[in-house]
Protein backbone atom coordinates (compact mmCIF):
# COMPACT_ATOMS: atom_id res chain seq x y z
CA UNK A 1 0.00 0.00 0.00
CA UNK A 2 0.96 3.75 -0.87
CA UNK A 3 1.42 6.51 1.14
CA UNK A 4 -1.36 7.96 -1.16
CA UNK A 5 -3.62 4.66 -0.47
CA UNK A 6 -2.98 4.56 3.27
CA UNK A 7 -4.16 8.21 4.10
CA UNK A 8 -7.12 7.60 1.94
CA UNK A 9 -8.04 4.66 3.73
CA UNK A 10 -7.35 6.88 7.51
CA UNK A 11 -9.92 9.54 6.29
CA UNK A 12 -12.01 7.08 5.22
CA UNK A 13 -12.17 5.49 8.71
CA UNK A 14 -12.03 9.10 10.97
CA UNK A 15 -15.00 10.09 8.41
CA UNK A 16 -16.39 6.55 9.62
CA UNK A 17 -15.84 7.53 12.91
CA UNK A 18 -17.41 11.00 13.09
CA UNK A 19 -20.45 9.88 11.30
CA UNK A 20 -21.24 7.47 13.89
CA UNK A 21 -20.56 9.85 16.65
CA UNK A 22 -22.72 12.60 15.00
CA UNK A 23 -25.36 9.67 15.07
CA UNK A 24 -25.69 9.81 19.06
CA UNK A 25 -26.29 13.56 19.72
CA UNK A 26 -29.32 14.58 20.91
CA UNK A 27 -31.07 15.55 18.16
CA UNK A 28 -31.32 12.02 16.43
CA UNK A 29 -30.84 9.82 19.64
CA UNK A 30 -34.45 8.60 19.57
CA UNK A 31 -34.43 8.20 23.18
CA UNK A 32 -33.59 12.00 23.86
CA UNK A 33 -36.10 13.05 20.80
CA UNK A 34 -39.09 11.04 23.03
CA UNK A 35 -37.85 12.76 25.94
CA UNK A 36 -38.24 15.97 24.10
CA UNK A 37 -41.86 15.13 22.71
CA UNK A 38 -43.54 13.82 25.82
CA UNK A 39 -42.31 16.83 27.90
CA UNK A 40 -43.87 19.57 25.10
CA UNK A 41 -47.12 17.24 25.72
CA UNK A 42 -47.01 17.36 29.34
CA UNK A 43 -46.43 20.76 29.37
CA UNK A 44 -49.23 21.22 26.86
CA UNK A 45 -51.55 19.15 29.23
CA UNK A 46 -50.53 20.85 32.41
CA UNK A 47 -51.30 24.56 30.51
CA UNK A 48 -54.57 22.75 29.59
CA UNK A 49 -55.06 21.72 32.80
CA UNK A 50 -54.53 24.95 34.45
CA UNK A 51 -57.01 27.07 31.81
CA UNK A 52 -59.38 24.62 32.71
CA UNK A 53 -58.72 25.13 36.31
CA UNK A 54 -59.31 28.82 36.11
CA UNK A 55 -62.04 28.75 34.18
CA UNK A 56 -63.49 26.34 36.34
CA UNK A 57 -62.79 28.67 39.43
CA UNK A 58 -64.29 31.74 37.14
CA UNK A 59 -67.11 29.71 36.88
CA UNK A 60 -67.68 29.39 41.03
CA UNK A 61 -66.75 32.97 41.35
CA UNK A 62 -70.08 33.44 39.39
CA UNK A 63 -71.97 31.03 40.97
CA UNK A 64 -71.02 32.36 44.25
CA UNK A 65 -72.19 36.20 43.04
CA UNK A 66 -75.31 34.61 41.91
CA UNK A 67 -76.00 33.55 44.59
CA UNK A 68 -75.42 36.24 47.23
CA UNK A 69 -77.95 38.82 44.06
CA UNK A 70 -80.44 36.03 45.00
CA UNK A 71 -80.11 36.26 48.78
CA UNK A 72 -80.42 40.10 49.25
CA UNK A 73 -83.23 39.50 46.83
CA UNK A 74 -84.70 37.07 49.04
CA UNK A 75 -84.18 39.67 51.87
CA UNK A 76 -85.50 42.40 50.42
CA UNK A 77 -88.96 39.87 49.84
CA UNK A 78 -88.86 39.34 53.39
CA UNK A 79 -88.84 42.81 54.09
CA UNK A 80 -91.66 43.39 52.08
CA UNK A 81 -93.94 41.13 53.77
CA UNK A 82 -93.28 42.35 57.24
CA UNK A 83 -96.08 42.45 59.81
CA UNK A 84 -99.78 44.27 58.60
CA UNK A 85 -99.92 47.84 59.17
CA UNK A 86 -101.87 49.50 61.96
CA UNK A 87 -104.95 51.01 60.33
CA UNK A 88 -105.42 54.75 59.60
CA UNK A 89 -106.59 56.99 63.11
CA UNK A 90 -109.98 57.24 63.10
CA UNK A 91 -110.98 54.47 60.44
CA UNK A 92 -114.64 53.21 61.53
CA UNK A 93 -116.08 49.50 60.09
CA UNK A 94 -118.34 49.55 57.02
CA UNK A 95 -118.16 53.44 57.14
CA UNK A 96 -114.71 54.65 56.22
CA UNK A 97 -113.60 55.14 52.12
CA UNK A 98 -110.58 53.50 50.63
CA UNK A 99 -109.30 53.22 47.42
CA UNK A 100 -106.32 50.95 45.77
CA UNK A 101 -104.15 53.45 46.63
CA UNK A 102 -105.16 53.46 50.65
CA UNK A 103 -103.87 50.72 52.61
CA UNK A 104 -105.31 47.38 51.75
CA UNK A 105 -105.12 45.71 55.29
CA UNK A 106 -104.13 46.67 58.14
CA UNK A 107 -104.71 46.26 61.86
CA UNK A 108 -106.95 48.37 64.28
CA UNK A 109 -107.46 48.15 68.18
CA UNK A 110 -111.20 46.92 69.68
CA UNK A 111 -112.04 46.31 73.35
CA UNK A 112 -111.74 48.45 76.45
CA UNK A 113 -108.06 50.43 76.35
CA UNK A 114 -105.19 48.28 78.35
CA UNK A 115 -103.10 50.65 80.61
CA UNK A 116 -100.21 52.78 79.17
CA UNK A 117 -96.93 50.22 78.74
CA UNK A 118 -99.23 47.38 77.93
CA UNK A 119 -98.01 45.18 74.30
CA UNK A 120 -101.17 47.10 72.55
CA UNK A 121 -103.43 49.84 73.13
CA UNK A 122 -106.39 47.87 73.44
CA UNK A 123 -107.34 44.64 74.93
CA UNK A 124 -108.22 43.22 71.27
CA UNK A 125 -107.73 43.63 67.50
CA UNK A 126 -109.07 42.87 64.53
CA UNK A 127 -107.97 43.21 60.63
CA UNK A 128 -109.42 45.74 58.30
CA UNK A 129 -109.22 45.31 54.35
CA UNK A 130 -110.23 47.56 51.64
CA UNK A 131 -113.22 45.80 49.92
CA UNK A 132 -115.44 47.67 47.34
CA UNK A 133 -114.31 51.16 48.67
CA UNK A 134 -115.12 50.93 52.30
CA UNK A 135 -113.26 49.31 54.84
CA UNK A 136 -114.80 46.09 56.22
CA UNK A 137 -113.42 44.44 59.84
CA UNK A 138 -113.29 41.30 60.76
CA UNK A 139 -114.31 40.13 64.79
CA UNK A 140 -112.48 41.38 67.45
CA UNK A 141 -109.60 39.07 68.50
CA UNK A 142 -109.02 39.51 72.73
CA UNK A 143 -106.06 38.53 74.39
CA UNK A 144 -106.45 34.76 76.10
CA UNK A 145 -106.41 34.35 78.61
CA UNK A 146 -107.32 37.78 80.06
CA UNK A 147 -105.63 39.86 81.89
CA UNK A 148 -107.59 39.54 85.83
CA UNK A 149 -108.70 42.98 85.15
CA UNK A 150 -110.83 42.55 82.59
CA UNK A 151 -112.44 39.27 83.60
CA UNK A 152 -115.85 39.56 83.91
CA UNK A 153 -117.55 37.82 87.44
CA UNK A 154 -120.65 35.17 87.17
CA UNK A 155 -122.24 37.85 89.10
CA UNK A 156 -121.24 41.63 87.80
CA UNK A 157 -122.08 44.67 89.53
CA UNK A 158 -123.58 47.87 87.68
CA UNK A 159 -121.74 50.60 87.23
CA UNK A 160 -122.41 53.90 89.54
CA UNK A 161 -124.23 56.86 87.56
CA UNK A 162 -122.13 58.88 85.56
CA UNK A 163 -119.71 55.83 84.62
CA UNK A 164 -118.98 56.21 80.90
CA UNK A 165 -115.91 55.31 78.25
CA UNK A 166 -113.22 57.82 79.12
CA UNK A 167 -114.30 59.76 82.40
CA UNK A 168 -111.84 59.79 85.53
CA UNK A 169 -112.41 57.27 88.44
CA UNK A 170 -111.07 56.80 91.65
CA UNK A 171 -109.69 53.25 92.11
CA UNK A 172 -107.45 51.82 89.51
CA UNK A 173 -107.59 48.32 88.58
CA UNK A 174 -104.43 46.67 88.54
CA UNK A 175 -102.97 42.62 88.82
CA UNK A 176 -102.01 43.19 92.44
CA UNK A 177 -105.29 44.95 93.48
CA UNK A 178 -108.06 43.03 91.23
CA UNK A 179 -110.72 41.83 93.41
CA UNK A 180 -112.33 39.25 90.20
CA UNK A 181 -115.11 41.86 90.13
CA UNK A 182 -113.33 44.95 88.13
CA UNK A 183 -116.08 44.75 85.16
CA UNK A 184 -119.01 46.84 86.15
CA UNK A 185 -121.79 46.96 84.04
CA UNK A 186 -123.71 49.89 81.65
CA UNK A 187 -125.49 50.62 78.61
CA UNK A 188 -124.40 52.58 76.06
CA UNK A 189 -126.27 55.40 74.53
CA UNK A 190 -126.69 52.94 71.45
CA UNK A 191 -128.64 50.43 73.78
CA UNK A 192 -125.90 47.77 73.85
CA UNK A 193 -124.31 46.00 76.95
CA UNK A 194 -120.81 47.66 77.77
CA UNK A 195 -118.08 46.74 80.68
CA UNK A 196 -116.63 49.01 82.03
CA UNK A 197 -112.98 49.25 83.71
CA UNK A 198 -111.00 51.90 85.86
CA UNK A 199 -107.55 51.93 84.39
CA UNK A 200 -104.64 53.94 85.37
CA UNK A 201 -104.61 56.02 81.99
CA UNK A 202 -101.71 58.22 80.62
CA UNK A 203 -103.59 61.56 82.17
CA UNK A 204 -105.18 59.97 85.15
CA UNK A 205 -106.93 57.32 86.09
CA UNK A 206 -109.86 56.30 83.97
CA UNK A 207 -113.04 54.38 82.78
CA UNK A 208 -112.37 51.96 79.77
CA UNK A 209 -115.79 50.59 78.56
CA UNK A 210 -116.86 48.43 75.65
CA UNK A 211 -119.57 46.35 74.30
CA UNK A 212 -119.83 43.24 76.31
CA UNK A 213 -118.76 40.19 75.69
CA UNK A 214 -115.00 40.50 75.59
Amino acid sequence: MNTRTFATVLLTVAAAAGGTIAGCSGSNNPSTTNQSANSGAATSSASTETAASSSSAGSTSSSSATTVADSGGAIADAGADAATPACPSGLEDKITTCTATDVQQCVKGCGPDLPPGSSQSNLGTKVCTCTTGVYQCADCSYIDPLPACYVESATPSNCEAGVADKLSCSTPCTTATSTGNDVCLTVSDAGKSEGCVCIAGSAGDVWTCATLPW
